[in-house]
């Protein structure tokens, strides 16, 4: 899934393009092309993930290809994670509080150390 911040999917020809919308979030699904409509309270969420991310990173002297190399994740999935503009997958969530040793929680920042 990936989050797109005030634009909508659209096609022109063969090729698609995204639409900028004033003041709404839509989350699409890259295989289906489904949008869905986010709420400002998810959009708050991914942010709080996206600053703990960034964090842990840094804390740990990592670039996004270094990250990639030691976890698998794309680094492309991690760039657009801290730039809030994809919703992380559970497993991939998993992997990642695995790896630098936090709950999920923590990474989600739901919760303190």
């Amino acid at each position: 899934m990936v989050v797109l911040c005030g634009a909508q999917l659209a096609r022109h020809g063969d090729m698609w393009g995204f639409v900028p919308l004033v003041g709404q979030n839509i989350v699409m699904n890259e295989e289906s092309r489904q949008k869905y409509y986010v709420e400002d309270p998810v959009r708050e969420q991914m942010k709080r993930f996206a600053m703990r991310l960034k964090e842990l990173r840094a804390e740990h002297g990592l670039t996004t290809r270094q990250l990639q190399e030691k976890t698998g994740v794309s680094r492309g999935s991690i760039t657009r994670w801290e730039n809030c503009q994809s919703v992380i997958m559970s497993d991939q969530l998993i992997r990642l509080a695995e790896f630098f040793n936090v709950r999920v929680g923590y990474l989600l920042g739901v919760e303190e150390e």
